[in-house]
Protein backbone atom coordinates (compact mmCIF):
# COMPACT_ATOMS: atom_id res chain seq x y z
CA UNK A 1 0.00 0.00 0.00
CA UNK A 2 1.20 3.53 -0.77
CA UNK A 3 1.22 5.46 2.51
CA UNK A 4 0.90 9.20 2.74
CA UNK A 5 4.63 9.83 3.10
CA UNK A 6 5.42 7.73 0.02
CA UNK A 7 2.62 9.45 -1.90
CA UNK A 8 4.01 12.89 -1.13
CA UNK A 9 7.46 11.79 -2.31
CA UNK A 10 5.91 10.60 -5.57
CA UNK A 11 3.90 13.78 -5.93
CA UNK A 12 6.92 16.00 -5.35
CA UNK A 13 8.87 14.14 -8.01
CA UNK A 14 5.98 14.05 -10.47
CA UNK A 15 4.94 17.67 -10.07
CA UNK A 16 8.35 19.23 -9.61
CA UNK A 17 7.69 21.19 -12.79
CA UNK A 18 4.57 22.85 -11.46
CA UNK A 19 6.14 26.26 -10.92
CA UNK A 20 6.53 27.45 -14.50
CA UNK A 21 7.42 24.44 -16.66
CA UNK A 22 6.72 26.10 -20.00
CA UNK A 23 7.10 29.82 -19.38
CA UNK A 24 10.49 31.44 -19.65
CA UNK A 25 11.61 34.40 -17.55
CA UNK A 26 10.46 37.62 -19.15
CA UNK A 27 7.73 35.93 -21.18
CA UNK A 28 4.86 37.33 -19.15
CA UNK A 29 4.55 40.51 -21.17
CA UNK A 30 3.54 38.52 -24.25
CA UNK A 31 0.93 36.47 -22.41
CA UNK A 32 -2.81 37.15 -22.11
CA UNK A 33 -3.85 38.97 -18.95
CA UNK A 34 -5.15 35.84 -17.23
CA UNK A 35 -1.78 34.11 -17.68
CA UNK A 36 0.44 36.74 -16.12
CA UNK A 37 -0.14 35.62 -12.55
CA UNK A 38 2.56 33.49 -10.96
CA UNK A 39 1.77 29.87 -11.57
CA UNK A 40 0.69 27.65 -8.64
CA UNK A 41 2.79 24.97 -6.98
CA UNK A 42 1.32 21.78 -5.58
CA UNK A 43 1.37 23.26 -2.10
CA UNK A 44 -0.80 26.24 -3.05
CA UNK A 45 -2.91 24.61 -5.77
CA UNK A 46 -6.06 24.87 -3.66
CA UNK A 47 -5.59 28.64 -3.52
CA UNK A 48 -6.34 28.66 -7.26
CA UNK A 49 -9.91 27.57 -6.56
CA UNK A 50 -12.79 29.21 -4.75
CA UNK A 51 -14.36 26.10 -3.20
CA UNK A 52 -15.05 26.83 0.48
CA UNK A 53 -12.52 25.40 2.90
CA UNK A 54 -15.13 23.33 4.73
CA UNK A 55 -16.08 21.48 1.53
CA UNK A 56 -14.22 18.39 0.33
CA UNK A 57 -15.07 18.23 -3.36
CA UNK A 58 -14.65 14.69 -4.69
CA UNK A 59 -17.04 14.83 -7.63
CA UNK A 60 -15.00 16.32 -10.43
CA UNK A 61 -16.46 13.61 -12.68
CA UNK A 62 -19.75 15.53 -12.63
CA UNK A 63 -18.55 19.13 -12.58
CA UNK A 64 -15.10 20.60 -12.15
CA UNK A 65 -14.72 23.84 -10.22
CA UNK A 66 -13.02 26.42 -12.43
CA UNK A 67 -9.71 27.95 -11.34
CA UNK A 68 -9.93 31.64 -10.51
CA UNK A 69 -7.98 32.59 -13.63
CA UNK A 70 -10.55 30.77 -15.77
CA UNK A 71 -13.32 32.75 -14.08
CA UNK A 72 -11.31 35.94 -14.72
CA UNK A 73 -11.06 35.02 -18.41
CA UNK A 74 -14.83 34.58 -18.56
CA UNK A 75 -15.33 38.05 -17.12
CA UNK A 76 -12.96 39.47 -19.74
CA UNK A 77 -14.98 37.64 -22.39
CA UNK A 78 -18.16 39.29 -21.16
CA UNK A 79 -16.43 42.67 -21.14
CA UNK A 80 -15.45 42.19 -24.78
CA UNK A 81 -19.09 42.88 -25.64
CA UNK A 82 -20.35 45.01 -22.77
CA UNK A 83 -17.38 47.41 -22.61
CA UNK A 84 -15.29 47.06 -25.77
CA UNK A 85 -17.97 46.13 -28.36
CA UNK A 86 -15.84 43.21 -29.55
CA UNK A 87 -17.20 39.82 -30.54
CA UNK A 88 -16.26 36.61 -32.34
CA UNK A 89 -12.50 36.57 -31.53
CA UNK A 90 -12.82 34.36 -28.46
CA UNK A 91 -14.41 31.49 -30.37
CA UNK A 92 -11.60 31.04 -32.96
CA UNK A 93 -9.08 31.29 -30.11
CA UNK A 94 -10.87 28.51 -28.24
CA UNK A 95 -11.00 26.30 -31.33
CA UNK A 96 -7.27 26.80 -31.90
CA UNK A 97 -6.27 26.05 -28.31
CA UNK A 98 -8.61 23.09 -27.88
CA UNK A 99 -7.74 21.44 -31.19
CA UNK A 100 -4.04 21.62 -30.30
CA UNK A 101 -4.86 20.25 -26.85
CA UNK A 102 -6.58 17.11 -28.18
CA UNK A 103 -4.25 16.61 -31.15
CA UNK A 104 -6.37 17.46 -34.19
CA UNK A 105 -6.61 20.11 -36.88
CA UNK A 106 -8.81 23.14 -36.08
CA UNK A 107 -11.01 22.28 -39.07
CA UNK A 108 -11.91 18.97 -37.38
CA UNK A 109 -13.40 20.51 -34.24
CA UNK A 110 -16.66 22.26 -33.49
CA UNK A 111 -17.54 23.79 -30.13
CA UNK A 112 -20.68 22.52 -28.43
CA UNK A 113 -22.35 23.15 -25.07
CA UNK A 114 -21.79 19.67 -23.61
CA UNK A 115 -20.99 16.07 -24.49
CA UNK A 116 -24.63 15.15 -25.06
CA UNK A 117 -25.00 17.79 -27.75
CA UNK A 118 -22.04 16.31 -29.62
CA UNK A 119 -23.42 12.79 -29.18
CA UNK A 120 -26.73 13.88 -30.70
CA UNK A 121 -24.84 15.26 -33.69
CA UNK A 122 -23.23 11.84 -34.11
CA UNK A 123 -26.33 9.77 -33.39
CA UNK A 124 -28.53 11.63 -35.87
CA UNK A 125 -25.79 12.43 -38.39
CA UNK A 126 -24.57 8.97 -39.37
CA UNK A 127 -26.45 7.16 -42.12
CA UNK A 128 -28.32 4.13 -40.78
CA UNK A 129 -31.29 2.09 -41.93
CA UNK A 130 -33.77 -0.12 -40.09
CA UNK A 131 -32.06 -3.26 -38.80
CA UNK A 132 -28.58 -1.73 -38.57
CA UNK A 133 -26.97 -2.38 -35.19
CA UNK A 134 -25.38 0.16 -32.84
CA UNK A 135 -23.20 -1.21 -30.04
CA UNK A 136 -23.44 0.48 -26.62
CA UNK A 137 -22.05 -0.65 -23.28
CA UNK A 138 -23.92 -1.78 -20.18
CA UNK A 139 -22.32 1.15 -18.31
CA UNK A 140 -23.92 4.12 -20.05
CA UNK A 141 -24.87 7.63 -19.08
CA UNK A 142 -28.25 8.67 -20.45
CA UNK A 143 -26.44 11.35 -22.47
CA UNK A 144 -24.91 8.64 -24.67
CA UNK A 145 -27.58 5.94 -24.50
CA UNK A 146 -30.55 8.29 -24.90
CA UNK A 147 -29.89 9.70 -28.39
CA UNK A 148 -29.17 6.28 -29.91
CA UNK A 149 -32.13 4.62 -28.17
CA UNK A 150 -34.43 7.44 -29.25
CA UNK A 151 -33.34 7.02 -32.87
CA UNK A 152 -33.93 3.28 -32.51
CA UNK A 153 -37.52 3.96 -31.46
CA UNK A 154 -38.16 6.28 -34.37
CA UNK A 155 -36.21 4.58 -37.16
CA UNK A 156 -36.03 0.92 -36.08
CA UNK A 157 -32.27 0.66 -35.82
CA UNK A 158 -31.19 -2.00 -33.31
CA UNK A 159 -29.37 -1.28 -30.05
CA UNK A 160 -27.09 -3.98 -28.68
CA UNK A 161 -25.15 -3.73 -25.44
CA UNK A 162 -21.89 -5.23 -24.29
CA UNK A 163 -20.53 -5.67 -20.77
CA UNK A 164 -17.29 -3.98 -19.77
CA UNK A 165 -14.56 -6.35 -18.71
CA UNK A 166 -12.52 -6.62 -15.53
CA UNK A 167 -9.54 -5.25 -17.46
CA UNK A 168 -8.69 -3.77 -20.85
CA UNK A 169 -7.96 -7.12 -22.47
CA UNK A 170 -11.29 -8.59 -21.43
CA UNK A 171 -13.19 -5.46 -22.49
CA UNK A 172 -11.68 -5.65 -25.98
CA UNK A 173 -12.52 -9.36 -26.24
CA UNK A 174 -16.13 -8.72 -25.23
CA UNK A 175 -16.52 -6.00 -27.87
CA UNK A 176 -15.01 -8.25 -30.53
CA UNK A 177 -17.45 -11.02 -29.59
CA UNK A 178 -20.45 -8.66 -29.69
CA UNK A 179 -19.82 -7.47 -33.26
CA UNK A 180 -22.01 -9.00 -35.96
CA UNK A 181 -22.35 -8.50 -39.70
CA UNK A 182 -25.08 -5.93 -38.93
CA UNK A 183 -22.96 -3.79 -36.59
CA UNK A 184 -22.58 -0.38 -38.21
CA UNK A 185 -21.63 1.84 -35.25
CA UNK A 186 -19.66 1.34 -32.04
CA UNK A 187 -20.79 4.08 -29.64
CA UNK A 188 -19.00 3.32 -26.39
CA UNK A 189 -17.86 5.63 -23.59
CA UNK A 190 -14.11 6.13 -23.36
CA UNK A 191 -14.52 6.31 -19.59
CA UNK A 192 -17.92 5.09 -18.30
CA UNK A 193 -19.56 7.47 -15.84
CA UNK A 194 -20.46 4.55 -13.57
CA UNK A 195 -17.12 3.12 -12.46
CA UNK A 196 -14.66 5.36 -14.31
CA UNK A 197 -12.57 2.64 -15.91
CA UNK A 198 -10.62 3.52 -19.05
CA UNK A 199 -11.80 1.38 -21.94
CA UNK A 200 -9.26 0.37 -24.64
CA UNK A 201 -10.71 2.74 -27.23
CA UNK A 202 -7.58 2.82 -29.40
CA UNK A 203 -7.71 -0.95 -29.82
CA UNK A 204 -11.49 -0.91 -30.28
CA UNK A 205 -11.19 1.72 -33.03
CA UNK A 206 -8.50 -0.33 -34.77
CA UNK A 207 -10.79 -3.36 -34.63
CA UNK A 208 -13.71 -1.32 -35.99
CA UNK A 209 -11.66 -0.15 -38.98
CA UNK A 210 -10.99 -3.73 -40.05
CA UNK A 211 -14.74 -4.31 -40.22
CA UNK A 212 -15.73 -0.93 -41.71
CA UNK A 213 -17.61 0.05 -38.54
CA UNK A 214 -18.06 3.71 -37.58
CA UNK A 215 -16.78 4.75 -34.15
CA UNK A 216 -18.73 7.42 -32.24
CA UNK A 217 -17.16 7.78 -28.81
CA UNK A 218 -18.58 9.39 -25.67
CA UNK A 219 -15.50 11.17 -24.33
CA UNK A 220 -17.04 13.07 -21.43
CA UNK A 221 -14.23 12.30 -18.97
CA UNK A 222 -10.77 12.02 -20.59
CA UNK A 223 -10.39 15.69 -21.65
CA UNK A 224 -8.27 17.23 -18.90
CA UNK A 225 -7.79 13.96 -17.01
CA UNK A 226 -5.74 11.97 -19.52
CA UNK A 227 -3.32 12.99 -22.23
CA UNK A 228 -6.03 12.73 -24.86
CA UNK A 229 -4.97 12.59 -28.51
CA UNK A 230 -7.86 11.80 -30.83
CA UNK A 231 -5.57 11.10 -33.78
CA UNK A 232 -3.68 8.49 -31.82
CA UNK A 233 -6.99 6.89 -30.82
CA UNK A 234 -7.94 6.53 -34.48
CA UNK A 235 -11.55 7.47 -33.73
CA UNK A 236 -14.00 8.72 -36.36
CA UNK A 237 -16.07 10.99 -34.09
CA UNK A 238 -15.47 11.98 -30.47
CA UNK A 239 -17.76 14.09 -28.28
CA UNK A 240 -16.56 15.61 -25.02
CA UNK A 241 -17.11 18.45 -22.57
CA UNK A 242 -14.81 21.02 -21.00
CA UNK A 243 -16.62 21.53 -17.67
CA UNK A 244 -15.40 18.36 -15.95
CA UNK A 245 -11.68 17.58 -15.84
CA UNK A 246 -10.59 20.53 -18.01
CA UNK A 247 -12.42 22.79 -15.53
CA UNK A 248 -13.70 25.34 -18.02
CA UNK A 249 -17.14 26.89 -17.64
CA UNK A 250 -20.41 25.00 -17.59
CA UNK A 251 -21.91 24.93 -21.06
CA UNK A 252 -18.68 24.13 -22.91
CA UNK A 253 -17.81 21.10 -25.00
CA UNK A 254 -16.70 19.94 -28.43
CA UNK A 255 -17.17 17.39 -31.17
CA UNK A 256 -14.15 16.06 -33.07
CA UNK A 257 -14.89 14.95 -36.63
CA UNK A 258 -12.11 13.17 -38.49
CA UNK A 259 -11.58 15.12 -41.71
CA UNK A 260 -11.89 11.94 -43.77
CA UNK A 261 -15.30 11.28 -42.21
CA UNK A 262 -16.75 14.80 -42.42
CA UNK A 263 -19.00 14.09 -45.41
CA UNK A 264 -20.28 10.92 -43.73
CA UNK A 265 -21.87 12.93 -40.93
CA UNK A 266 -24.87 15.04 -41.90
CA UNK A 267 -25.90 18.09 -39.84
CA UNK A 268 -29.55 18.03 -38.79
CA UNK A 269 -29.51 21.63 -37.54
CA UNK A 270 -28.27 24.45 -39.71
CA UNK A 271 -27.00 27.98 -39.25
CA UNK A 272 -24.61 30.61 -40.55
CA UNK A 273 -21.54 28.40 -40.15
CA UNK A 274 -23.07 25.64 -42.25
CA UNK A 275 -22.60 27.20 -45.65
CA UNK A 276 -20.34 29.60 -47.48
CA UNK A 277 -23.31 31.47 -48.94
CA UNK A 278 -26.99 31.28 -49.80
CA UNK A 279 -29.59 33.22 -51.72
CA UNK A 280 -33.33 33.70 -51.36
CA UNK A 281 -33.64 36.14 -54.26
CA UNK A 282 -35.46 35.10 -57.39
CA UNK A 283 -37.45 32.00 -58.24
CA UNK A 284 -34.82 29.52 -57.08
CA UNK A 285 -33.69 30.06 -53.47
CA UNK A 286 -30.40 28.24 -53.11
CA UNK A 287 -28.30 26.98 -50.22
CA UNK A 288 -24.83 26.74 -51.69
CA UNK A 289 -21.91 24.54 -50.72
CA UNK A 290 -21.50 23.44 -47.13
CA UNK A 291 -18.61 24.81 -45.13
CA UNK A 292 -15.70 22.41 -45.59
CA UNK A 293 -14.92 22.09 -41.89
CA UNK A 294 -16.45 20.66 -38.73
CA UNK A 295 -17.72 24.15 -37.95
CA UNK A 296 -20.63 23.46 -40.31
CA UNK A 297 -22.20 21.82 -37.24
CA UNK A 298 -22.20 25.08 -35.28
CA UNK A 299 -25.56 26.79 -35.50
CA UNK A 300 -26.49 30.08 -33.92
CA UNK A 301 -24.42 32.54 -31.96
CA UNK A 302 -22.11 31.24 -29.22
CA UNK A 303 -20.82 32.87 -26.04
CA UNK A 304 -17.42 34.51 -26.23
CA UNK A 305 -17.18 34.33 -22.44
CA UNK A 306 -17.62 30.56 -22.44
CA UNK A 307 -15.09 30.25 -25.24
CA UNK A 308 -12.63 32.36 -23.25
CA UNK A 309 -12.96 29.93 -20.35
CA UNK A 310 -11.88 27.07 -22.64
CA UNK A 311 -8.75 28.91 -23.78
CA UNK A 312 -7.82 29.80 -20.21
CA UNK A 313 -8.47 26.25 -18.94
CA UNK A 314 -6.29 24.76 -21.68
CA UNK A 315 -3.53 27.22 -20.85
CA UNK A 316 -3.85 26.40 -17.16
CA UNK A 317 -3.36 22.68 -17.81
CA UNK A 318 -0.63 23.11 -20.41
CA UNK A 319 1.49 25.09 -17.99
CA UNK A 320 1.12 22.53 -15.24
CA UNK A 321 1.98 19.85 -17.77
CA UNK A 322 -0.52 17.29 -19.01
CA UNK A 323 1.75 14.39 -18.11
CA UNK A 324 2.04 15.79 -14.59
CA UNK A 325 -1.74 16.05 -14.28
CA UNK A 326 -2.37 12.51 -15.46
CA UNK A 327 0.26 11.11 -13.12
CA UNK A 328 -1.09 13.05 -10.16
CA UNK A 329 -4.68 12.06 -10.89
CA UNK A 330 -3.71 8.39 -11.16
CA UNK A 331 -1.66 8.58 -7.96
CA UNK A 332 -4.49 10.09 -5.96
CA UNK A 333 -6.98 7.52 -7.23
CA UNK A 334 -4.54 4.75 -6.36
CA UNK A 335 -4.06 6.24 -2.90
CA UNK A 336 -7.82 6.21 -2.44
CA UNK A 337 -8.17 2.64 -3.77
CA UNK A 338 -5.43 1.41 -1.44
CA UNK A 339 -7.24 2.97 1.50
CA UNK A 340 -10.56 1.41 0.50
CA UNK A 341 -8.94 -2.01 0.15
CA UNK A 342 -8.35 -2.00 3.88
CA UNK A 343 -12.13 -2.29 4.27
CA UNK A 344 -12.31 -5.23 1.85
CA UNK A 345 -14.53 -7.26 4.18
CA UNK A 346 -17.19 -4.59 4.01
CA UNK A 347 -17.05 -3.21 0.46
CA UNK A 348 -16.16 -4.08 -3.13
CA UNK A 349 -14.19 -1.77 -5.44
CA UNK A 350 -15.87 -1.97 -8.85
CA UNK A 351 -13.24 0.02 -10.77
CA UNK A 352 -10.45 -2.10 -12.31
CA UNK A 353 -7.19 -1.26 -10.59
CA UNK A 354 -4.78 -2.10 -13.40
CA UNK A 355 -2.96 1.09 -14.40
CA UNK A 356 -4.20 1.24 -18.02
CA UNK A 357 -7.83 0.91 -16.88
CA UNK A 358 -7.72 3.37 -13.98
CA UNK A 359 -7.97 7.14 -14.27
CA UNK A 360 -9.17 9.64 -11.68
CA UNK A 361 -12.35 7.84 -10.64
CA UNK A 362 -12.84 5.06 -8.11
CA UNK A 363 -16.26 3.47 -7.55
CA UNK A 364 -17.23 1.02 -4.82
CA UNK A 365 -20.23 -0.43 -3.07
CA UNK A 366 -20.85 -1.55 0.48
CA UNK A 367 -21.67 -5.24 0.70
CA UNK A 368 -24.38 -4.96 3.32
CA UNK A 369 -24.79 -1.29 4.22
CA UNK A 370 -27.01 1.16 2.32
CA UNK A 371 -24.99 3.01 -0.31
CA UNK A 372 -27.44 5.85 -0.87
CA UNK A 373 -27.59 6.53 2.85
CA UNK A 374 -23.80 6.86 2.91
CA UNK A 375 -23.92 9.27 -0.04
CA UNK A 376 -26.51 11.41 1.75
CA UNK A 377 -24.51 11.45 4.98
CA UNK A 378 -21.43 12.62 3.08
CA UNK A 379 -23.32 15.53 1.54
CA UNK A 380 -24.57 16.51 4.98
CA UNK A 381 -20.91 16.71 6.01
CA UNK A 382 -19.95 18.72 2.89
CA UNK A 383 -18.06 15.82 1.32
CA UNK A 384 -19.27 15.92 -2.27
CA UNK A 385 -19.32 12.55 -4.05
CA UNK A 386 -21.58 10.90 -6.65
CA UNK A 387 -24.23 8.25 -6.16
CA UNK A 388 -24.41 5.97 -9.22
CA UNK A 389 -28.11 5.31 -9.73
CA UNK A 390 -27.84 4.24 -13.38
CA UNK A 391 -29.29 0.76 -13.98
CA UNK A 392 -29.91 0.55 -10.23
CA UNK A 393 -26.19 -0.06 -9.64
CA UNK A 394 -26.23 1.83 -6.32
CA UNK A 395 -22.51 2.50 -6.32
CA UNK A 396 -20.46 5.26 -4.70
CA UNK A 397 -18.22 7.18 -7.10
CA UNK A 398 -15.27 9.31 -6.01
CA UNK A 399 -13.32 11.58 -8.37
CA UNK A 400 -9.98 13.17 -7.51
CA UNK A 401 -8.19 15.96 -9.36
CA UNK A 402 -5.15 18.20 -8.96
CA UNK A 403 -6.74 20.30 -6.20
CA UNK A 404 -7.42 17.27 -4.00
CA UNK A 405 -4.96 16.36 -1.25
CA UNK A 406 -4.17 13.18 0.63
CA UNK A 407 -5.53 14.80 3.81
CA UNK A 408 -8.90 15.17 2.06
CA UNK A 409 -8.82 11.55 0.95
CA UNK A 410 -7.84 10.52 4.50
CA UNK A 411 -10.84 12.45 5.82
CA UNK A 412 -13.11 10.62 3.41
CA UNK A 413 -11.64 7.24 4.38
CA UNK A 414 -12.28 8.07 8.00
CA UNK A 415 -15.94 8.61 7.16
CA UNK A 416 -16.02 5.22 5.43
CA UNK A 417 -14.56 3.67 8.57
CA UNK A 418 -17.15 5.38 10.77
CA UNK A 419 -20.00 4.27 8.54
CA UNK A 420 -18.84 0.66 8.70
CA UNK A 421 -18.66 0.98 12.48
Amino acid sequence: MTNRKDFLKLSTATLAGLVLPKWSVGAEAALPKEATKSFPTLENMQAEFSVKNNIIFLNNGTMGPSPKRVVDAMIEGIEDITINALYHRRIPEAIDSLSNFIGCNRDELVLTHNTTEGINMMAWGVTLKAGDEVLLSEQEHIGNAGPWMHRAKLEKIVIKTVAVGKNAEESLALVKKAITSKTKVIALPHVPCTNGQILPIKEICALAKTKNIITCIDGAHPTGMLQLNVKELGVDYYASCCHKWLMAAQGTGFLYINKDKLEKLQPKFYGAEGTSSFTTIGSKPNLLEKTGTAQRFQFGFSSGALAASITAAVQFQNNIGRENIEKYVKQTSKYLANGLQEFGKHLDIVTPLEDKSRGGIIAFKFKELNNKSFYEKMHEKDIIIRYVAENDLQWIRVSTHIYNTTSQIDAFLQEVKKYIG
